[in-house]
């Protein structure tokens, strides 16, 4: 029975939680089964560690990340590459769909850049669920430097939730 609860994938290097349950048999005798298996988690994004991406916050359907603006990551006219936003954007999606026993993947986005990001500039994203059911989900993504109501870009996508192994 416990190969029965090993994590699906041993190419996965997530975190694992663990849940105790009580199994009561039919005389009331009851057995403590300790249960672990892997959850989605974004941890292991080496590309999103490479740019230095922080997640501040993040729980099913919200996640904010931030990063800051920095040379290497500026275009030739001196403001934020549109690449690094759109990317800092992507993570915090991937915060906000992978919290709990899914795992999901964007199937499609979008970004509409409203104002240039400066130089040095310290950016938020910040994910919110538009809608979610078993096999989807669409998001907002607002990213802005100190207020969210001057954002530099708006991002949506679709999430897709794979299929547990």
């Amino acid at each position: 029975r416990a190969a029965a609860f090993r994590a699906a994938s041993p190419r996965r290097l997530a975190p694992r939680r663990k849940i105790l349950l009580k199994v009561c048999t039919r005389r009331g005798i009851g057995r403590a089964i300790l249960i672990c298996f892997t959850m989605p988690s974004t941890d292991n994004d080496a590309f999103a560690k490479t740019l230095g991406f922080e997640a501040l916050e993040s729980r099913f359907g919200y996640a904010r990340a931030r990063a800051v603006a920095r040379p290497e990551f500026l275009n030739g006219l001196g403001i934020a590459h549109g690449g690094f936003l759109f990317s800092l954007a992507d993570f915090a999606l991937a915060l906000a769909a992978n919290t709990d026993e899914r795992s999901a993947v964007s199937a499609s986005s979008s970004i509409n850049y409203i104002a240039p990001c400066p130089a040095g500039r310290a950016v938020t994203a910040e994910a919110r669920v538009v809608f979610a059911d078993q096999k989807t989900a669409l998001f907002d993504v607002r990213i802005f430097g100190e207020s969210p109501d001057a954002p530099y870009a708006v991002f949506q996508a679709r999430a897709v939730f794979k299929r547990p192994r």
